[in-house]
């Protein structure tokens, strides 16, 4: 082993001194030492294909960045390794693509899932080349669509990964671009911002199947003609969302205790759950599973419908974010928001929250491209063009993020100079 002291110096909450702690860090021919165990005199080591030599992440976003065609952008991917990634593919000529790249190891009959012995029999055996990334070209239906679903194509052989996001946005976006043959940049900015909830609609089915109290009835019926639409305007946003929450919490109940669940919650997954709920599963329910089901629902809705009786009937009232600055804290000022969100996780306009509904995730930035004039490109970000707080520019852009406006994302210099309102000089220093 390589063995590397570091000092790390520490100040400790409420004492004036600082003290140095020494570290000593250990590594292995096959990566650094996560964990040693006295007792079974065992070392954990973590391989990982980012300490490979090029292994920095988006590096090979220079080769990328300068391929002029499909020949050239595969070849950069042989280069790309770390971040994995979905990448799209477009020419002015009219042809389309997509891969799924990283430096992927070829493990023989081991899945990576846990730990292996440190024999040389267990060693990687390299890793899968270009041609054996998941990929498509110019594909029948005219289109490629990506949302960090489960992208391994049918009989797809090699072992890539297990954990996808649940498939609810890439449908939504699928029936979108399959609902007309031809589009135009307003189309798509529709696209990006779509915010129909399809678990929501799942869940608006399956309450009416089912007859409820008197007393929430006219929850019921906030729920029951909704067609899963997640604007800021909805009144069935915040009772959906407290339902959902309830639903998952209760269902995971039935089989896990409560410290497994959000473990469980992403390995399993919506779809599982919503499936099981559909079907009334036995499996999930037990003997009489449809009674049970029902109990259920019902029990799980009166709990959110509790929730929802002193919230306002619009979830973008609830449903808001907030750019947080590290000293936000501190001086109110840095932040900047609240701004009112459509849509939730589950959304192609991806906003997931939190328990009390506040944004915790989703794309600052997006662009619409035409191959066929690049100064007709459009983009949106936040929260500003400045990082500097007191610039006009600090937060000039979240106003139109959160509305879903764009502003030109120009290419040309003729087109640079007709949109530019203003312009940085950086002069080096004598």
């Amino acid at each position: 082993m390589k063995v590397v002291r570091e000092k790390i110096a520490v100040k400790e909450p409420g004492r004036a001194a600082v003290t140095h702690r020494e570290v000593e860090l250990r590594f292995t021919r096959r990566g650094p030492i996560l964990f040693q165990d006295a007792k079974t005199h065992r070392a954990f080591v973590l391989k990982w294909s980012g300490s490979e030599p090029g292994g920095a992440a988006y590096l090979a976003s220079l080769a990328l960045d300068r391929a002029n065609n499909r020949r050239e952008f595969l070849a950069a991917m042989g280069r790309w390794k770390i971040p994995g990634l979905n990448f799209v593919y477009a020419d002015v000529d009219g042809n389309i693509g997509w891969i799924a790249a990283a430096l992927t190891p070829i493990r023989g009959n081991r899945d990576g899932l846990l730990p292996v012995p440190g024999d040389e029999k267990f060693d990687w055996r390299g890793y899968l080349g270009v041609t054996d990334l998941p990929q498509s070209f110019n594909p029948k239906e005219g289109f490629l669509a990506t949302a960090n679903h489960n992208i391994l194509p049918s009989g797809y052989k090699h072992d890539i990964g297990r954990e996808f996001a649940a498939p609810y946005r890439y449908q939504r976006v699928r029936d979108r671009l399959e609902s007309k043959k031809q589009w135009d940049l307003a189309g798509f900015k529709e696209i990006q911002h779509d915010c129909v909830s399809l678990p929501g609609r799942a869940l608006a089915r399956l309450l009416a199947k089912v007859e409820v109290d008197d007393d929430l009835k006219p929850f019921a019926r906030r729920l029951a003609g909704w067609d899963g639409n997640l604007s800021v305007d909805s009144p069935a946003g915040p009772l959906y969302a407290a339902w959902l929450k309830e639903l998952k919490e209760t269902m995971l109940s039935l089989h896990l205790p409560k410290e497994l669940h959000k473990t469980a919650g992403v390995l399993c997954g919506l779809p599982v759950l919503l499936a099981a709920l559909e079907t009334a599963d036995a499996k999930w329910f037990g003997t009489d599973a449809r009674a049970a089901r029902d109990r259920l629902i019902l029990a799980t809705f009166a709990r959110a419908v509790k929730r929802v009786r002193t919230l306002p009937a619009r979830w973008g009232t609830v449903h808001t974010v907030t750019f947080r600055h590290p000293l936000g804290g501190s001086h109110g000022g840095f932040n900047i928001g609240p701004f009112e969100r459509s849509g939730d996780e589950f959304t192609p306009n991806n906003t997931r929250h939190d328990d009390n509904f506040r944004q915790l995730h989703g794309a600052t930035y997006r662009h619409l491209l035409d191959l066929a004039d690049w100064d007709r490109g459009l983009a949106t970000s936040a929260p500003g063009q400045s990082g500097q707080p007191g610039s006009p520019h600090y937060g000039d852009l979240a106003p139109l993020w959160s509305k879903g406006e764009y502003f030109p994302l120009a290419f040309s210099r003729k087109k640079v100079e007709e949109v530019m309102r203003h312009r940085l000089l950086l002069r080096p220093g004598k």
